[in-house]
């Protein structure tokens, strides 16, 4: 007895809905077993005579249907007194604890799906979507970005915590943007026709092709990771903490490095280079020199190979060159909106296998006159021809 209290005592602790299950239904075999032998033995002969099967056949149909009590009594002034008691307490105690045990077991089965399924515990299938590990202010953007994608884009954010707040954040920024984008092309189609209005609103207008899932969790947990299919991910953006996150949590500075976006860039380096998955892109965005100087020691040092490409960010200095720039050069202004609105210039690469770079370039040029050459780039023993504007 001390050893099944053990067992009994760890199961209830492991597995509390398993156990109660179990008791439902122990328990309501048990009764049902009772009942139909009670019923059975009750009955008058001649009138209601019946074995202990139909017995056991009609007490479960009078627990789901009070009215099946007609099966067993044809005549209430004939049948006895027990008989009629008996099978009075049968429908009231297997209501209860049959028919509302089930139904309520099952309806927080249901409710523990819903909210688990709320909070992103849930195991996604996708494949060729884009996870976001980490939040800031910046996060929005990169979201918001891909509205201007050909395809339905899907993004998966891994974040601590905050998920309904970023959840409304990015809704009120797409929708935002579809407002404002759309309204501009209505303003461009008020001279048209009838006909070449409706086709141009049709061809011209942004649709919301961004489907985005918000899970809280740890970003360092390899269950959750695999759970977000990270290893079928196109892209992994890992993003650093705003410096007045990490001062309001008592964490890391950014000046002083960001050693929680490292741990995340090694856990996922170390799920994709296990699982063999081809050119995957580790976007990391890095905020100072520590965080920079370690990232390369990992990149280094993990020899990736094709498995995943780890592109560096360096959002001070990006941001810091920019704004010189501007100042230095204000007619660049227009270039990099043209550049950065989504709607014009585009980059392109092509793998190339010639030693004559301005040779391959007139080559090119000769199919493709309105093409920009960029540069030659080398990566990973391969080379790159970089471009602008292919059509």
């Amino acid at each position: 007895m001390r050893k099944f209290r053990g067992w009994l005592s760890v199961q209830i602790a492991k597995h509390p809905k398993r156990v109660v299950l179990v008791l439902i239904i122990l328990f309501n075999v048990l009764f049902i077993t009772v009942s139909a032998a009670l019923i059975s033995a009750l009955s008058l002969r001649g009138t209601e005579q019946m074995n202990f099967f139909h017995a056991a056949y009609y007490t479960v149909t009078m627990i789901l249907d009070a009215g099946c009590i007609e099966s067993v009594i044809q005549d209430i002034g004939a049948t006895g007194v027990a008989l009629t008691l008996t099978c009075l307490s049968v429908i009231i105690i297997g209501m209860i604890t049959f028919t509302g045990a089930v139904i309520g077991y099952f309806t927080n089965i249901l409710n523990d799906f819903i909210e688990s399924a709320n909070a992103g515990n849930t195991r996604l299938y996708l494949s060729d979507h884009t996870v976001i590990l980490n939040w800031n202010a910046r996060a929005p953007e990169i979201v918001n970005d891909l509205l201007y994608s050909d395809h339905k884009e899907t993004v998966v954010a891994l974040v601590k915590s905050g998920g309904e707040e970023i959840k409304k954040e990015i809704e009120e920024r797409l929708h935002l943007t579809i407002e404002k984008e759309n309204a501009v092309v209505s303003k461009k189609a008020d001279n048209m026709s009838f006909f070449a209005r409706r086709r141009y609103l049709k061809n011209s207008k942004l649709g919301n092709n961004v489907s985005f899932i918000v899970i809280e969790g740890n970003i360092f947990s390899q269950k959750q990771l695999n759970d977000i299919r990270i290893d079928l991910a196109k892209a992994v953006i890992i993003l650093s903490n705003d410096p007045s996150d990490s001062a309001a949590e008592g964490g890391v500075q950014s000046d002083e490095g960001n050693p929680q976006a490292v741990k995340a860039l090694m856990q996922a380096v170390d799920i994709l280079s296990a699982k063999n998955t081809d050119h995957q892109n580790i976007i990391m965005e890095i905020a100072d020199l520590w965080t920079y100087d370690i990232v390369q020691k990992i990149i280094s040092g993990k020899e990736l190979g094709n498995n995943c490409n780890i592109v560096l960010f360096y959002v001070e200095k990006f941001l810091g060159q920019l704004l010189a720039q501007l100042s230095i050069t204000p007619e660049l202004t227009p270039v990099y909106n043209d550049l950065f609105s989504n709607k014009a210039a585009a980059f392109y690469t092509d793998p190339v296998r010639t030693s004559d770079g301005i040779g391959y370039i007139r080559e090119y040029l000769s199919a493709h006159t309105h093409a920009v050459p960029l540069t030659l780039l080398s990566h990973n023993g391969e080379d790159f021809c970089c471009y602008s504007a292919e059509c």
